[in-house]
Formats: structure tokens, sequence, C-alpha cells
């Protein structure tokens, strides 16, 4: 404070800054669930709220490739009969579709292969052991969506391109025993331009 009496701040009085975690700056992408009414055409209020992730979890079955696995993931739903969508606009049930819509990508991007399933008859999980290929370079373009009203891509293109960079493998036929390992590029792994991302196998 100044000799005239007047007042002055204190050092260290304003609230500190929130401490950054390493996970979420690397993995931390985000993602809405988008809900459009087939009658009217616009999307729900909640279709603008986004949710982060750090993995996005692919279903194996049916799948033989990462490609169809990711494409599924993002599949557009049909709500219609029972699932029929209450449109405030129209102030009815109506047929929508709903989809898990893509705003921002993470730095690093690690997709996990759901390889485990509930067996109703058992009562037990089962490991699906169908072998799924996926390359060493994928670009996440064609999967990402911009906001209700923005008409620009969400990411920049040369922003959606990874290099794989890591595996980790579940090593049994059982979902409750085996052992895990992990396979990753020491050096010069991922390509000029790319950005990483991994696979849980």
């Amino acid at each position: 404070a100044g000799s005239g009496g007047g007042s002055g701040s204190v050092a260290g009085s304003s609230t500190p800054p929130a401490p950054r975690s390493a996970v979420k700056d690397l993995f931390s992408g985000r993602f809405a669930y988008e809900t459009r009414c087939g009658r009217c055409g616009k999307l729900s209020d909640s279709s603008s709220d986004e949710h982060a992730f750090l993995e996005l979890s692919l279903q194996v079955k049916g799948h033989k490739t990462l490609a169809g696995a990711l494409a599924s993931y993002f599949e557009t739903e049909e709500l219609r009969g029972a699932d029929r969508y209450a449109c405030r606009h129209c102030d009815d049930r109506c047929d929508a579709t709903r989809r898990v819509a893509l705003r921002r990508l993470p730095r690093l991007l690690n997709l996990q292969l759901v390889r485990y399933a509930y067996d109703l008859r058992t009562g037990e999980r089962k490991k699906r052991v169908d072998p799924v290929v996926f390359p060493d370079r994928l670009d996440m373009a064609p999967f990402l969506s911009p906001a209700p009203g923005d008409g620009a891509e969400a990411r920049p293109r040369g922003e959606t391109r990874f290099a794989l960079v890591a595996v980790l493998s579940h090593l049994g036929t059982q979902a409750n025993s085996g052992h895990y390992t992990a396979a990753c590029a020491i050096g010069g792994g991922a390509a000029t331009g790319a950005r990483g991302h991994g696979a849980q196998a």
C-alpha cells in the first residue's frame, strides 16, 4: 500500500488456478448426444450439452475392422413407436433420430475394443476372441460433427489424423483370467502432422 494510506492488494490473495491434469490434457475429448425431430427437423435442447470422454468404447461383436466398429459407434439410431421423442416445438411425440456427435478430439485418442459380454444363461462374463484389424494410420475427420449453429468443421482436418503408437492387449480366452501386455512405438513412431492413438485390444 502507498504511504498515503490508500488501499492495496495483498500478494497471494487471489484464488490459485486449478491444477492441470496430464491425463485430461492428453486424452480428453468431447461429444454430445444429438436428437433431431423427424417432423420439424429441430434438435433437442440437450443436443448442445457436451460431455467429456477419455476413451471411446467400441463393440467388437459383428465387426472385423476398426473402421466398422467406429461407424457403428457413430451410427444414427431411429426413434419410432414407443421410443418416439417428445418434441417441445411440435408439442407432440414424434419419430426422431439420435446419434453420438463427436465435437472435439483429444491429443491422444484412446480406443477400447469391448470384448467382454455378460452371458444371461450362465451369469458369467464371456470374452469374445474375434480378430479385429486396425490400421497404423487413422483419420477421424468423417466422424466429427460441428456444434449446432456452427457451419464450420469442428476441427481442422490436419488435426484429425492419428498414428498408432501403442496397443494394450489381454492375453487369455477367459474374462476372469489372463494378463495384459503393451506394445509401444519408441521414437519416430508417429508420422509428421499426425497425433497418437492407442488401442486396447
